[in-house]
């Protein structure tokens, strides 16, 4: 049984390609197959583009095939759809439908297969499919922080995940702003548009809006909005508030209010109020009132008449009003307080001038003379606005007298009338005040204030004479009292006479007596000499310098003449109290020890300070003496005699000499060295005076002591 079974399998593939043989040969395959969308248009290779989120609807028609072919939708290979149906033209037919294509979607591809048999290919047709995509971001950077108003400032907007990129634009409020640079950038996933943006003053809170829109997808639109903040200098405007709106109503002794209005981002830290040029400050007694934006003047009069402003500041600078011209009306004054006079001969004609201060300037005249005799009104004159001309002509000697003027406007007339004194012509009056301003070695400057010019026109002259030499060193004239001398002669005395002239005569002299070099000044008449010249002073001066100085070199002197002797004092007195300390005991033949005279201890001066000594001496004839030495101390302060050495007893010669450096008898053999000694004999005797020893045996030394006869 399992033998033929074994053979029965052997020979079914032999079966099946018999019978796929007899069924190819009676299948005919499908002959044409097309895709087509929801509205019959047929479809190839690449389609769209699509709208991410937008349905897909595919249709797959097939003709022929018998039996009826097997029609299948495939995406890559991954079979999305195997329904199909058979409609009555004979079409096979399988329609895919996807509800909302996403990212995913894009450039897929989706295949439709037709197949009746598995001996024959399968006919198919492929589709791409394309897609737009809506924005997925916008962010604006920048425009955040306060803005200054007329300062460029860079913005920018990104936007990203658009196919095709998104367009980008700019608006402030409704008006767009066109002068953005765009650039895309990651494969054309990103874009990022930039704004070089200058504030206004007007921008401040209005809107900005960036907004990005894929032009193929309506109703995509991204819009990121930003409220403006934007800081600028203060805008100052000057507002007049009274009785009357209008500043030419103004009249004096009324009040007068001013407001400063302030339109500034961030708020103002500081106003002030300026009148003409100057700044304004709070003055209660003179009528002046300020309270932060508003000024207020009391009871004003024609001296605040003029130009007014306020400014602001804030963090942004300084923001300033226009001006503000304020107009006090007044009734008219003289410009001039001061009587003019006027000289004027019998039957000529003169002609004065009355000018006046008012406001308005459309004035009125009126003019009068009055003497001790009569008052008459003067109808010859003429005016124009606040200057009124008037001819007078004396009939005789009595018209002489007093000329007035008066003048009105619409405010009021002129409280005191302007003076003009006629007078008959004549000599001038002497220059009043007389001053000298500045005398120097050569040079007077001399000031003077005019006296009456007795009607007529007057000059002054100027003579200045050299009292020393008797001659004129000057004659000057000018129209006004003020004259200046120059190239004066040094140190001279010189008189100076001022005087007024005119046709009618000269006036009276004027006299002061001047030195040059002089700081005072005389009166008149007077006269102020210095009794020493300069030459004097110089000599005078050096003579005292040079006595200075050599009082001054003679002290110096004197005091280093002590200081030296004192310090020869101090170590005479040192040298005795240490030579008393360190006793010098010297044994000779006779056993005898004195001790020096101060004199020849002068002779024999230290040579070289050591510390304690003690000394044996051995008389070894009448010349020399042997010393047996032995002492503890230091080197230092020894003045060591060349290639010396000590025997080990440390015996040393001594000669009898003056004040020598003793010499050594010893075989040069020891270590032991020989410093400083010095002997002297004392004259008619064998005794040796020791003045100071200084000697080295192995660890000891000699040094000074008490200076010691032996």
């Amino acid at each position: 049984m399992v033998y033929v079974k074994l053979y029965k399998l052997e020979f079914l593939p032999v079966v099946v390609q018999i019978l796929s043989s007899v069924y190819t040969s009676w299948a005919t395959p499908p002959t044409k197959l097309v895709i087509k969308d929801n509205n019959g248009r047929i479809l190839k290779s690449l389609i769209g583009p699509y709208d991410e989120g937008e349905s897909l609807f595919l249709k797959c028609e097939v003709e022929g095939g018998s039996p009826m072919p097997a029609v299948t939708w495939w995406r890559e290979s991954v079979v999305l759809d195997n329904n199909y149906s058979l409609e009555d033209e004979g079409l096979t037919v399988n329609e895919l439908k996807i509800s909302s294509l996403s990212r995913h979607d894009l450039m897929a591809a989706f295949t439709c297969c037709a197949s009746n048999n598995k001996v024959s290919s399968p006919l198919s047709s492929t589709v791409t499919l394309d897609m737009n995509f809506r924005p997925l971001l916008l962010e604006m950077e920048g425009g955040r922080q306060p803005l200054s108003a007329g300062t460029p400032t860079k913005l920018n907007c990104h936007s990203a995940g658009s196919r095709p990129p998104v367009t980008i634009t700019w608006w402030k409020e409704h008006l767009e702003l066109k002068t953005a640079r765009t650039t895309v950038t990651n494969h054309g996933n990103s874009t990022i548009s930039t704004l070089i943006f200058t504030p206004t003053v007007e921008d401040d809170n209005k809107i900005l809006s960036c907004v990005a829109k894929n032009v193929l997808m309506p109703g995509t639109i991204l819009r990121e909005d930003r409220k403006l903040k934007v800081h600028y200098a203060p805008l100052v405007s000057l507002r007049y508030s009274g009785k009357s709106k209008k500043s030419q109503s103004i009249t004096e002794d009324t009040d007068v209010y001013f407001e400063c209005l302030v339109q500034s981002n961030p708020r103002p830290t500081g106003i002030s109020w300026m009148f003409e040029g100057g700044e304004l400050h709070p003055n209660s007694s003179a009528g002046i009132l300020i309270n932060n934006h508003t000024l207020t003047l009391k009871d004003i009069s024609r001296s605040r008449r003029g130009r007014y402003s306020c400014t602001a500041t804030n963090s942004e600078g300084k923001g300033e009003s226009g001006i503000f011209f304020l107009r006090v009306q007044y009734p008219p004054i003289c410009i001039s307080t001061h009587i003019k006079s006027f000289g004027v001969a019998v039957h000529e004609p003169l002609h004065v001038v009355c000018q006046v201060d008012a406001e308005p300037p459309d004035v009125s005249f009126r003019w009068s003379f009055n003497n001790t005799y009569e008052t008459l009104d003067i109808v010859d004159f003429e005016s124009h606005l606040t200057r009124s001309r008037a001819t007078f002509t004396p009939r005789n000697e009595q018209d002489y007298g007093t000329l007035l003027c008066w003048a009105s406007n619409e405010i009021g007339s002129q409280k005191f009338p302007c003076v003009f004194n006629i007078t008959p012509v004549g000599p001038p009056d002497k220059p009043r005040d007389c001053r000298v301003q500045n005398v120097t070695m050569n040079s007077i400057q001399i000031a003077c204030e005019e006296g009456y010019h007795g009607g007529l026109k007057q000059h002054f002259v100027l003579e200045v004479l050299d009292k020393n030499l008797e001659t004129i060193e000057a004659n000057l004239t000018s129209d006004v009292p003020v004259f200046l001398l120059s190239d004066l002669s040094y140190k001279a005395s010189f008189e100076v006479i001022v005087y007024a002239v005119n046709s009618e005569g000269k006036s009276e002299n004027w006299i002061m007596t001047i030195n040059t070099l002089s700081n005072l000044v005389g009166n008149d008449e007077n006269q102020w000499n210095f009794p020493f010249g300069p030459l004097f002073v110089i000599i005078g001066t050096s003579f005292v310098a040079l006595i200075a100085v050599l009082l001054v070199i003679i002290i110096v002197i004197h005091i280093r003449l002590r200081t030296h002797s004192s310090r020869k004092a101090r170590n005479r007195h040192r040298e005795i109290t240490r030579g008393s300390d360190e006793r010098l005991s010297l044994k000779n033949v006779t056993g005898e020890i004195k001790t020096m005279s101060p004199l020849e201890e002068e002779r024999c001066p230290d040579v070289i300070p050591v510390n304690e000594i003690a000394l044996d001496c051995v008389d070894k004839g009448s010349d020399e003496s042997v010393f047996l030495i032995t002492h503890s101390s230091s080197k230092s302060n020894m003045s060591k005699i060349p290639d010396e050495s000590s025997e080990s007893e440390g015996r040393y010669t001594c000669s009898n000499t003056d004040c020598s450096t003793s010499k050594r008898v010893s075989p040069p053999n020891s270590e032991n060295k020989l410093y400083t000694m010095r002997s002297r004999v004392m004259p008619g005797s064998s005794t040796t005076v020791l003045r100071r020893v200084v000697t080295q045996k192995d660890d000891t030394v000699v040094s000074r002591g008490e200076t010691t006869k032996v």
